[in-house]
């Protein structure tokens, strides 16, 4: 019987080894999405700025660009419209780590986007601060933008648990 249990033991680490060696802890290629802080304010004049993550964990900068790409009235941006954006992105400020950036899309991907708190003033010409989750949709080949919060000079915040997650992380990059 030890004998049976041993050979269990050994097959079974042998079987667990094997099929966890070869895969990456991270793999790039999943990350197809981009996370965005953006900042309007039409108080004093209009002004745009921000950032994007890429694909690649570089947080890219923007600064009143001449012009500038949002989603269609149903949410949904191309990726050559996406590229413009990204093409007006003049400074790399930050780096994020791969792993890190690989966990906060994974979560990412599963936040449902219409579930959200009431919207509440929260200023006067503070503007809007909003921050998105760009997800890539496979079938229409367009990203998807989901409103993670908004605040300034009104306050909504997107409830599911996912959500809340990515937006105290991406918090603590601005």
């Amino acid at each position: 019987m030890k004998k049976f249990i041993l050979t269990g033991a050994i097959f079974l680490s042998i079987c667990i080894s094997s099929c966890t060696k070869d895969l990456p802890i991270v793999n790039q290629s999943f990350i197809n999405g981009y996370f965005e802080y953006s900042y309007v304010n039409s108080a004093c004049g209009y002004h745009k700025s921000g950032w994007i993550i890429d694909k690649s964990g570089n947080v890219k900068a923007y600064s009143n660009p001449p012009e500038w790409n949002l989603p269609d009235s149903s949410g949904y941006m191309s990726q050559n419209k996406m590229n413009e954006n990204l093409s007006l992105c003049n400074l790399t400020f930050a780096n994020v780590a791969i792993d890190t950036l690989s966990y906060y899309h994974s979560i990412s991907r599963l936040i449902l986007s219409n579930k959200f708190s009431e919207k509440a003033p929260n200023g006067y010409d503070a503007g809007s601060r909003s921050l998105y989750f760009y997800s890539y949709g496979r079938f229409s080949g367009k990203y998807k933008a989901i409103l993670l919060s908004q605040d300034g000079d009104w306050a909504t915040y997107n409830l599911d648990s996912n959500a809340i997650k990515v937006t105290n992380w991406l918090k603590k990059i601005r």
